[in-house]
């Protein structure tokens, strides 16, 4: 284990939505001003069809799979410096001819090759943000969490069934040319498996207006004491940018 001294509190959006709520309908004018927001947010859709045929395995028969991803959400209004996000997510299939990975098991027909996307509905999003100054952000919740160009960190949004933390997050630009994250992950939510306590931490630096350098760790200290543990720390350093026009 990595850091066995150190357990993140598991987050508890219901719990801090509740307790928020308590303190702003303590007065009239605090849920007036509460409705409102709720009133002036902004709805989101997502809709991604697509179809996927796989044969890479000789021992299986070709898979299919035609299906449609559907999220809808809503984005609170600002209220006193805090804003909240939910995101339901849900998967259904025209064709499903594959077998899949779900809590550890092999599911679907189990003959054919093998496609990531079940069918099924969920939470994938449900956050709280408290906005301050210099451009920082706290969020608290289930969310989305996508770092440089995805490939250690992201939302797997390739996929019909994408990818959302469970996490006590920051975001800041300090200065105009630094941005920092830093987040705290108490479930990562992926589409085979779960994994467990997370954390990251990134800053990124513009060096020119078509050029920026990274640096960044990854600690995933997850429960799981067998010898198999994921348990790993990954760093580096990343200088990403494009040719001046």
């Amino acid at each position: 284990m990595l850091f066995d001294r150190f357990r993140l509190f598991r987050p508890r959006l219901p719990n801090a939505l509740v307790l928020l709520g308590a303190l702003l309908l303590a007065s009239p004018a605090g849920a007036q001003s509460l409705l409102q927001a709720l009133r002036q947010g902004t709805p989101t859709l997502q809709l991604l069809p697509a179809f996927e045929d796989k044969s890479v395995d000789d021992a299986t028969r070709p898979a299919r799979q035609l299906g449609l991803r559907s999220r809808i959400g809503y984005r609170s209004g600002e209220f006193a410096g805090f804003q909240a996000y939910l995101q339901l997510h849900n998967v259904s299939h025209a064709e499903e001819a594959f077998r899949f990975v779900q809590d550890g098991r092999v599911r679907g027909e189990r003959d054919r090759d093998l496609i990531a996307d079940p069918d099924g509905s969920r939470v994938h999003q449900a956050c709280l943000d408290y906005l301050a100054p210099a451009q920082t952000r706290l969020r608290l919740g289930r969310q989305e969490i996508v770092l440089e160009d995805a490939r250690l960190i992201g939302n797997v949004d390739w996929r019909l069934n994408g990818q959302s933390f469970d996490a006590l997050s920051l975001t800041s630009q300090p200065l105009a040319d630094l941005s920092l994250f830093a987040a705290a992950i108490n479930q990562v939510n992926t589409i085979t498996l779960d994994l467990d306590h997370l954390y990251l931490f990134n800053a990124r630096y513009r060096l020119a207006s078509f050029a920026s350098l990274t640096g960044y760790l990854y600690l995933l200290d997850s429960e799981d004491r067998r010898a198999s543990a994921r348990d790993s720390a990954t760093w580096g350093v990343r200088l990403a940018g494009q040719q001046a026009g």
